[in-house]
């Protein structure tokens, strides 16, 4: 695995980091090793691209204490990120969830066991020290390669997390737990006495042996300009819609919490249909998948065959198939 070197590696607002790895996998030779490279940010919140910002986080509280707020375009929950994080990013050619996940992790958590650490993957995206989470992970699938990205918490702050942090509370009763920080622990406090800057160091010769990649002036411009995708009002409010008469949430296991909104025409067909939440999906694949259902008429055998043209036996929720994408659909109808 290479090394990519920044201009920047540190505390430049996120998505400068979030357009570098899009610059790594349109522009590197796709490599199914991949690239790697660690960076931090200041107090910030970062949302999957499904997701409802207002549900997940309290913006009032954000805004008053100088905490970014941006979206990614991967899927997965929101995290909290500051000066006690390090964020991993890796670029592969590995094209599933799954592969790209398993790649990752297993990389990770080598490191973290050359260096004391008795961590293990668990659940379908995180990574654990004796049971409770030490990083949540992402992945972005583009055309020439894939992007897996994760949030190590080196240390926390577990007060600001639990006040900017408003996730729904069926995702925490899923998981058996009343509140953000009680399922959490650091590298701190499971006995890291590396400092941070020292611990990015050493993680980084861990995971990388192959040639380092400086990034040149030409290629800082070329991120610069993909930057403008994710601080593009569009982009970042996304989730600022009128709301829809009809709604079902579920939360899945192995896929994540799953929001269908609904509205029918008065002939029962889709006019407007939405999927958010805290699952995975390939590129904008959810996106499409709504889109291709306006129109349709809101029975299974109608949305079954709508979506079978468009994406064949490809699921464009990971982990979900697409009998039961109809399901979930179908029964929002019928509520």
């Amino acid at each position: 695995m290479k090394a990519i070197k920044l201009p920047v590696p540190h505390r430049l607002p996120l998505p400068y980091y979030l357009a570098a790895e899009e610059w790594a996998a349109t522009c590197l030779e796709p490599d199914p090793d991949g690239y790697f490279f660690a960076w931090q940010v200041h107090p910030t919140v970062i949302c999957g691209r499904h997701q409802v910002m207002p549900l997940e986080v309290d913006l009032d509280y954000a805004s008053a204490r100088g905490i970014d707020v941006w979206r990614r375009k991967s899927g997965g929950g929101c995290v909290y990120a500051d000066d006690h994080n390090v964020m991993f990013s890796l670029i592969t050619s590995r094209a599933d969830v799954g592969g790209g996940f398993a790649h990752y992790t297993s990389r990770i958590c080598s490191m973290l066991h050359a260096l004391g650490m008795e961590a293990e993957p668990t659940g379908r995206n995180d990574i654990a020290i004796r049971g409770r989470k030490v990083a949540g992970n992402a992945f972005y699938r583009m055309p020439r390669a894939s992007i897996v990205h994760g949030t190590m918490l080196y240390d926390a702050d577990p007060d600001t997390m639990s006040r900017v942090l408003t996730p729904a509370r069926a995702k925490l009763l899923s998981n058996g737990v009343r509140s953000v920080p009680a399922r959490i622990t650091t590298l701190r406090r499971e006995g890291m006495t590396l400092g941070c800057d020292e611990f990015v160091e050493r993680a980084t010769a861990l995971i990388c042996d192959g040639p380092a990649i400086t990034v040149d002036a030409e290629q800082d411009r070329r991120i610069r300009e993909i930057m403008l995708t994710y601080t593009d009002p569009a982009f970042l409010r996304r989730d600022e819609r009128s709301s829809l008469p009809l709604t079902r949430t579920e939360r899945i296991e192995g896929v994540g919490s799953v929001t269908v909104g609904l509205k029918l025409d008065a002939r029962g067909c889709i006019e407007r249909l939405e999927l958010s939440g805290d699952f995975f999906a390939e590129g904008d694949s959810a996106d499409r998948a709504a889109e291709a259902l306006r129109g349709v008429r809101a029975d299974r055998q109608s949305v079954a065959a709508r979506l079978d043209d468009i994406f064949g036996t490809r699921m464009p929720v990971a982990g979900l198939d697409t009998a039961r994408l109809v399901e979930l659909i179908t029964n929002t109808s019928n509520i």
